[in-house]
């Protein structure tokens, strides 16, 4: 097994859906956690990504979460791209109607990161390497 899977939640927290620990699997885009964005409620992040991206007409997929909300939304054509400012906005409002994560993650000090993990073999996220950027910038920054 890679060792910097063995360190997740030692020296690092891994924003994973199969992360060892809580607080990075609750962080996921995977993870159910409603919030309220748009004027709508959206289960989880995932959810919300591909409403967005797939041009905010196909209203089931705010209901829907983890490998569920990229199973359907990939079925649909791509009409908008996801900016950090954005993103950001969405993170925020999880962490509003989510309080238990943002206490989880201001009391949190490990730094975030993101990769995946299959077969007990790190995969690593490069092209989503925002998600672990944002997530420290969002408590750093209060």
């Amino acid at each position: 097994m890679d060792r910097q899977y063995m360190r997740d939640g030692i020296d690092h927290i891994n924003v994973y859906s199969k992360g060892k620990t809580e607080l990075g699997r609750l962080l996921s885009n995977f993870a159910a956690t409603p919030f309220i964005g748009n004027g709508r409620k959206f289960a989880s992040v995932e959810g919300w990504w591909y409403w967005f991206v797939t041009g905010k007409k196909h209203e089931y997929l705010a209901g829907l979460v983890g490998f569920a909300a990229k199973r359907e939304g990939r079925k649909y054509k791509r009409v908008y791209e996801i900016t950090p400012t954005v993103l950001t906005l969405v993170y925020t409002a999880k962490l509003e109607a989510n309080p238990k994560i943002r206490k989880m993650l201001v009391e949190s000090t490990l730094p975030f990161k993101h990769y995946y993990v299959f077969d007990n073999i790190i995969r690593p996220a490069e092209k989503f390497r925002w998600t672990a950027e944002l997530w420290n910038e969002l408590r750093n920054n209060g």
